[in-house]
């Protein structure tokens, strides 16, 4: 009797231990009181304690469980119990299993451990499988029977991990029957209590991720040296990775991408018959075909028509002539030559993008810039008079680019 006994307890751990492998894997909240829990699983054994009309003679003895739970709402849990065990005295022994529904109710959770309650209703089936001596058993006594029982209790969780935590608990069962302990006196039915361990398992929160390995470094290289890196150059610009210049227009790549926003690939951007590099120059916009040939073609009218004016252009915020503007006025000195009665006036104008005395300033300062010129070049200083108007008399708008560059001149005409 006794080896079928163990025989009982040993299928009970094999049966809890099957039970939490297959029913544990998706388990979450207990250790949360603001989340609902998941599945868990898990087994504990321990000894429980009869109480029966011969408590007197009671002895303590073995008891295990399995259970299978899963969250209702946050801090309240459904556990599906199912256990075995016995009972015994000095005189009897009773081979008992149950099963039953209990809700645990979480009164203490935090991030590693979880006390809780528990209460449920449950159906217990016993065998009295010894029986006191005959003449002890008042009343009529079966010996295996099922009875409903009421279980109680109080128990701990504490998490080691993400997905184990041990376990230990108190409980108390009362049954439905007088008959537990094979004495029926009408004294009330029997209960036990026990303690218990063991281990619960499912997911108790969430797996730091490993971290990602850091990417190897990549090293941009600039062969050239023109401030583009050799990647930038070969997948996105398209220029020439081993030389500086591309498009030999006589500005370096980078400066073109960055600072003019001109192709690095074409040597005349605007497509205006004049260089990038030569553009910027002379104080023209690389981007805008039009200015291209303003100042070489009206020197020509005035070779051709002397009294027609002529006007150099400036640079932003600059009084210098560009290498362009002194060849224009180089012809402007063949025709004085040629006119020796002739006197001139220099009229200097700006944009309107600084202040009026600023402008009026740097408007002068042009007209000078262009008269120390041509008397540089052999005009007599008498036949030339400057006159400064600031941004008062624009050639064109001021609210675009191209018209602001029109308006950085110098205007050349006959003296009345």
């Amino acid at each position: 009797m006794l080896q079928s006994k163990w025989t009982r307890c040993a299928l009970m751990v094999l049966v809890g231990i099957t039970g939490i492998m297959v029913g544990a894997p998706a388990a979450f909240g207990q250790f949360d009181p603001d989340a609902k829990a998941g599945f868990t699983a898990g087994i504990d054994g321990g000894v429980i304690f009869p109480i029966t009309d011969t408590a007197a003679k009671d002895e303590m003895d073995i008891h295990f469980s399995g259970y299978l739970r899963h969250g209702i709402m946050p801090k309240l849990q459904g556990s599906l119990t199912g256990g075995y065990g016995l009972l015994g005295g000095e005189d009897y022994g009773t081979d008992m299993a149950h099963i039953s529904f209990r809700l645990l109710y979480s009164i203490l959770a935090n991030e590693q451990t979880n006390l809780y309650l528990s209460g449920g209703v449950g159906a217990l089936r016993y065998d009295l499988d010894e029986l006191p001596p005959s003449g002890r058993l008042p009343g009529s006594i079966e010996g295996i029977s099922w009875v409903g029982m009421i279980p109680l209790g109080l128990g701990v969780q504490y998490k080691l991990n993400n997905r184990l935590a041990l376990e230990a608990g108190f409980d108390y069962y009362l049954t439905m029957s007088d008959d537990l302990n094979a004495v029926n006196i009408d004294s009330g039915d029997d209960a036990f209590w026990g303690i218990r361990a063991g281990v619960t398992v499912g997911l108790f929160g969430k797996d730091e991720p490993m971290p990602a390995p850091a990417p190897a470094p990549v090293v941009d290289m600039d062969q050239d040296g023109d401030g583009l890196t050799d990647r930038e150059e070969t997948t996105i610009y398209y220029t020439n990775p081993l030389k500086a210049d591309s498009d030999n227009d006589g500005l370096n790549d980078g400066d073109e991408v960055k600072k003019y926003l001109t192709n690095p690939n074409k040597a005349d951007t605007d497509g205006g018959s004049v260089g990038d590099g030569e553009e910027l120059g002379r104080g023209t916009d690389p981007l805008q075909a039009s200015d291209d040939v303003v100042v070489e073609e009206r020197a020509i009218e005035m070779i051709q028509e002397p009294l027609q004016p002529v006007t150099v252009l400036f640079a932003s915020e600059s009084s210098k002539l560009t290498p362009a503007s002194k060849t224009a006025l180089g012809g402007l000195v063949k025709v004085l030559q040629e006119w020796p009665e002739q006197k001139l006036v220099l009229t200097g104008h700006t944009d309107n993008t600084g202040t009026t005395s600023f402008n009026s300033k740097l408007s002068r300062n042009r007209a000078q810039a262009v008269k120390n010129y041509l008397v540089q070049q052999g005009v007599e200083a008498s036949r030339l008079s400057i006159s400064a108007k600031g941004a008062s008399d624009p050639a064109d708008s001021n609210d675009t680019k191209a018209g602001r560059q029109q308006n950085r001149r110098v205007d050349i005409g006959p003296s009345m």
